[in-house]
């Protein structure tokens, strides 16, 4: 398994897992290595380790405490070029996405937190176009 990250604008981490693309979104009022780490290992405390997590050249991904977990864990960091985002098109196609979806429903007036479940929820719930199942099924085995 490998898992792809990216931030927006401070706001939020945006996390997909390539297979299922599976996407995972955390609200963050605070962008340093410890509160990365704090969310990812809530993901891999829920899915799993990877074998390998793919990111930007961003701070908080660069620092040492960061390079020390992933190590700690077994995890490959691939950091691709700076100013070169199509090096990481899952992550970033989805950071596209969801930019579109969040501005969308600026005009709509609904706070971050609702407009961002109501993404995630219309997004989880379409189906993938590469295997035709629902991203659900993909993602959780009991289904």
């Amino acid at each position: 398994m490998s898992i792809s990250t990216s931030l927006v604008h401070s706001v939020a981490q945006l996390t997909s897992l390539p297979y299922s693309k599976w996407p995972e979104v955390h609200e963050m009022k605070s962008t340093t290595a410890a509160k990365t780490i704090e969310v990812l290992q809530q993901l891999f405390a829920r899915y799993g380790l990877p074998e390998q997590l793919v990111s930007d050249h961003g701070p908080q991904f660069v620092a040492e405490e960061f390079g020390t977990f992933l190590k700690q864990n077994g995890v490959k960091h691939i950091k691709f070029a700076p100013y070169h985002p199509s090096s990481n098109g899952l992550a970033e196609r989805f950071v596209r996405t969801f930019k579109e979806a969040m501005k969308a429903g600026q005009q709509d007036s609904l706070s971050m937190q609702h407009r961002l479940e109501n993404f995630l929820l219309m997004y989880r719930a379409s189906y993938c176009s590469r295997h035709y199942r629902c991203f659900l099924k993909l993602t959780v085995s009991w289904l």
